[in-house]
């Protein structure tokens, strides 16, 4: 869970004297001489900081992260701090709230983003890294959901250049995995295995990525929704001479979903 809380750079002792006497109490049982310290407090942590938490116009956000939780109590730790210059809210027509996060003094979006559907409804949740470039915006984890609520797919970003990171998952709207891919963060290009299914959770592809270009690369194979081979051939994991896809090297055959082959290629690299 991600807690955001308006505090200034400028008084970072209000923000710290509040946490440490509440954790104290915590730790001490809430024993009634402790108690007398809740009241100042919470009037430093709800009062007094957000007054000083705009600093020549911009809000200062503290982002919080939960670490831990003991007897409903969380003990959290601070992750970063940015600065935003203008929290954004849009709307559909209808007046339902479409999306809302917030932007740096660029106009680049920054910190956590939510989109909803219409029907209100989440979409998608986010983080931003505050670039220009619309391809490497993204930084961390982020989550993407059908309009009844379902988790349709996760993907990761790198946190220090916003390239595509990690393992990728797509779901089909009925919950089955649709996809897994992965990603080099250093680079962005897609490497190693690749995996593909049907709803009803049979196997539809598979094979692997080159990570030093992205294509594919050795054996892939293909399945019908039965279960049956469709097709099986190699890449060369290198792109070819007009596009950036791999090129189809070797014998490849294609089968019907009754097993029998269906037509047997041979390709020659260009």
């Amino acid at each position: 869970m991600v807690i955001y809380q308006t505090t200034s750079k400028r008084y970072p002792i209000l923000g710290i004297f509040s946490w440490t006497v509440l954790y104290c109490v915590y730790k001490n049982n809430f024993k009634i001489y402790k108690m007398k310290l809740l009241l100042p407090a919470f009037f430093c942590l709800v009062v007094i900081t957000p007054l000083f938490s705009q600093e020549n116009g911009k809000i200062i956000e503290t982002i919080i992260e939960s670490s831990k939780t003991t007897d409903n109590v969380e003990i959290v730790e601070i992750e970063e701090v940015e600065e935003v210059e203008e929290l954004v809210k849009e709307y559909y027509p209808s007046g339902q709230l479409k999306r809302e996060g917030a932007i740096d003094a660029n106009g680049n979006k920054i910190g956590v983003w939510r989109a909803y559907y219409e029907s209100g409804k989440l979409g998608s949740l986010g983080e931003h890294n505050g670039s220009s470039n619309s391809y490497q915006n993204k930084k961390g984890e982020w989550k993407y959901y059908y309009p009844d609520g379902k988790l349709s797919g996760v993907s990761f970003w790198s946190r220090t250049n916003g390239n595509k990171s990690g393992e990728w998952r797509e779901y089909h709207d009925n919950g089955q995995l649709e996809k897994i891919e992965n990603f080099d963060g250093k680079t962005g290009n897609q490497t190693g295995e690749w995996r593909e299914y049907y709803d009803n959770g049979q196997l539809k592809g598979i094979g692997r990525y080159n990570g030093e270009n992205g294509t594919r690369i050795g054996q892939f194979k293909y399945y019908h929704k039965n279960g049956q081979l469709s097709g099986i051939g190699k890449y060369s994991g290198e792109p070819g001479r007009f596009n950036s896809e791999a090129q189809r090297v070797g014998p490849w055959k294609y089968y019907n979903e009754d097993g029998s082959l269906e037509s047997e290629y041979n390709f020659k690299p260009n």
